[in-house]
Parts: C-alpha cells; structure tokens; sequence
C-alpha cells in the first residue's frame, strides 16, 4: 500500500495529469455548449446516442460524454496513465535504483497499475460530476420516467417518499418474491 501511495503523490506532480483531466472534463462542457448554442436540435433518433435525450434532460449529459469518450480520448489518456509510470522510470535510469531493492517486482508494478486505474476512475468521476453541474446548469435535470409508474410532478425522483423504507423490506419480502411498493 505504501507504494501504492508512493507513486499516486508521484503522479499528482505532473502536469500531464491535469492536462489529462481537463482534456476528459472539457468533453461533457463542450457538448453542453454545442448542444446549446445549436440553432436545430437533435431529433429523437438523430445523432450520437443520448444526445437527443439532453435536450430535454441534463441527467444524460454524463452518459452521453462517456459514450463520447470511450472510443477515442478514454483509451488514449488509459494507455497515458498506465504506460508512463514504467516508461519514465526505465527513462530516468530509477528502475535500476528499485529493481535492486528488496521489494518484490510484482508489488511495484501492480501499485503502478493500481495508480493508472485510479487516475482513470477520477478521470471519470470528473466526467460525471462536471457533466452532470454542467447539464443542470444549461437544461436542467428533470424527474426520469420509470417501467413501474410514471414520474409525479409533485415529487421528485430523488425524494425519500418514494422508495421502501427499511422497515417495509421484511414485509414486502414475506408477502411476495419484491413485488411491493409502498408509495403512498
């Protein structure tokens, strides 16, 4: 774990992590921007998938990016992120100083493989969390229709009324196999 920690404090002091992020962060700002200041908005089946569904919902503005992002710019920044830490080192001549080391080889290079999917998975998070800001701020986010029953208007998606409580579970699992609902 210690080089786990070791080489994640490494990768924040490098500029190409942030350069990396924010080449992630800008795809959900740009596709907000475009879809907004477009004079023809998508039609429902035109386009990019969900990029129709933003216009009437922010909510879909972090899905549409990382439907965005996984063909190019996310394996790209992934290979970035995974190749460097083994690159640099046998660049700098360290690999040498660590590989004389009583540390086990296969404990370095999965901490450098845990810390490229960590730097991924924030990646990531920032995609969703800046999708998502940026989506409410310019349509909005809106209660999403559901197979069960459709959205009140009187409550949102996101209200506590609407799910089980924790003491309904034990009686709607004695009364049949999650069939209950308990909005009220």
């Amino acid at each position: 774990m210690r080089s786990l920690g070791r080489e994640f404090v490494k990768i924040l002091f490098q500029r190409r992590t942030y350069v990396g992020w924010a080449g992630l962060l800008a795809v959900p700002l740009l596709i907000v921007l475009a879809l907004d200041l477009s004079s023809s908005k998508p039609a429902p089946g035109e386009g990019p998938p969900f990029f129709a569904a933003i216009i009437n919902n922010g909510i879909f503005v972090p899905v549409a990016a990382i439907g965005a992002l996984s063909f190019f710019l996310l394996p790209l920044v992934a290979s970035m992120a995974g190749a460097f830490p083994l690159a640099g080192e046998a660049e700098m001549g360290t690999m040498k100083t660590w590989m004389s080391r009583p540390v086990g080889r296969s404990g370095v290079l999965f901490s450098k493989w845990g810390v490229a999917v960590l730097y991924v998975v924030v990646g990531m998070l920032l995609v969703g969390i800046g999708g998502l800001l940026a989506g409410w701020a310019v349509f909005g986010i809106h209660p999403l229709a559901t197979l069960s029953a459709p959205p009140s208007a009187s409550t949102p998606a996101w209200s506590a009324s609407r799910w089980p409580t924790c003491s309904s579970w034990p009686r709607c699992c004695a009364r049949s196999r999650w069939r209950c609902s308990s909005r009220r």
